[in-house]
């Protein structure tokens, strides 16, 4: 019985993640009521199982990252609610887990990406501009290299995230 609760509890987290990175695929956002409808879900779910602390620790961890991750223009909105709604669903352990998996595989994408366009010593320049500004500026947005500018390569973070979240729960 614990084990088909697990499965198909495990099933509507990589559904929601589905949805939301084809979302972020087709229309580059992810929906706002997909986001509270996992956060509400994966917190009620985890009440329900005793986990309701390590929910709102990981929802709570992934709101302060992605709140500075947003400030720095590095993640838009959507991605700060996919990581919190995230989660509240995951709890803890199986949250930073899937998070790990997923800013790895976004970094490959985009070494990738960048090989494949002939892009990737703008992608080294980039970076050593950015590791620059952050020397001289702090923690501060810079004034041309963020997600809002669309003249630099994007990817949609919720794919990392999906992959992330399959090796989490299916490992």
């Amino acid at each position: 019985m614990y084990f088909e609760a697990v499965a198909m509890w495990y099933s509507f987290v990589i559904a929601f993640m589905l949805t939301a990175a084809i979302a972020d695929l087709v229309w580059r956002r992810i929906p706002r009521q997909l986001a509270i409808a996992g956060f509400a879900v994966g917190i009620g779910v985890n009440a329900y199982h005793g986990q309701l602390a390590s929910a709102l620790f990981a929802a709570l961890m992934g709101f302060g990252a992605g709140l500075a991750l947003f400030h720095l223009r590095a993640i838009g909105g959507g991605d700060v609610k996919l990581v919190v709604a995230l989660g509240a669903m995951l709890g803890w352990h199986d949250w930073i887990f899937s998070m790990e998996i997923a800013v790895i595989f976004a970094g490959l994408v985009a070494i990738g990406t960048a090989i494949y366009r002939q892009r990737f010593r703008r992608l080294l320049t980039n970076t050593a501009q950015l590791a620059g500004w952050i020397r001289a500026n702090g923690l501060t947005p810079h004034p041309e290299i963020h997600v809002t500018n669309n003249a630099l390569g994007h990817s949609p973070f919720a794919i990392a995230a999906a992959i992330g979240v399959l090796v989490a729960v299916l490992r």
